[in-house]
């Protein structure tokens, strides 16, 4: 699948974690948010992990990773309540930590892009994370060809990244200091730039 040059710089840009940075300095305390949290999330073992374990792409994730969990996500939950307007000024989501715990966070839109290029890439979405009853922010998240997240987690930051293109409901969630692997992204491109 093609993923589009600024959904891909969109996505470095949080892997990387400087998106975490920009969002943190941000000050004020989010609105109250009641209901129920969605929790898309399914923890994978047994059977369909020994599944995964036996694909090339986890050779992959045992090269990157020391300790890792993979989730399996509801994406069309996920990515509705993400996209739909109504969730913008809070959205209550259980995410799963790296002990295999599941915290509630909120999320805020908190939008990095000028507001055309937010009209021309209306998938691109960026929210701000508190932990429920917490006003301080724990981390960013965002929506362009898949959810990511880099939030605060024990003192570390914890990280939420699809697993790969071809098994796209399938997330890899790790503690940064569990990453061991050398690809780092090393530029950001938007437009087409000739192969070299």
């Amino acid at each position: 699948m093609h993923q589009a040059p600024l959904a891909r710089c969109f996505a470095m840009l949080i892997n990387a974690g400087l998106i975490l940075c920009s969002s943190v300095a941000l000050g004020g305390g989010p609105s109250p948010v009641s209901g129920p949290a969605l929790d898309p999330w399914t923890r994978i073992d047994g059977g369909e992990l020994r599944q995964l374990e036996a694909t090339p792409y986890a050779q992959q994730w045992r090269a990157n990773f020391r300790n890792y969990l993979i989730y399996r996500v509801d994406e069309p939950a996920l990515r509705g309540a993400l996209l739909d307007p109504a969730h913008w000024n809070g959205l209550l989501l259980h995410l799963p930590q790296p002990d295999g715990t599941s915290l509630v966070f909120v999320l805020h839109q908190d939008s990095i892009l000028s507001p055309e290029l937010q009209a021309k890439y209306p998938e691109l979405r960026q929210f701000k994370v508190t932990r429920a009853g917490a006003s301080a922010p724990a981390g960013t998240a965002g929506w362009g060809q898949g959810f990511n997240a880099q939030i605060d987690y024990e003192n570390e930051i914890a990280s939420f990244d699809r697993s790969h293109s071809e098994f796209q409901e399938y997330y890899v969630v790790f503690r940064r200091s569990d990453y061991i692997g050398s690809q780092v992204p090393s530029r950001c491109d938007i437009g087409s730039t000739p192969e070299g």
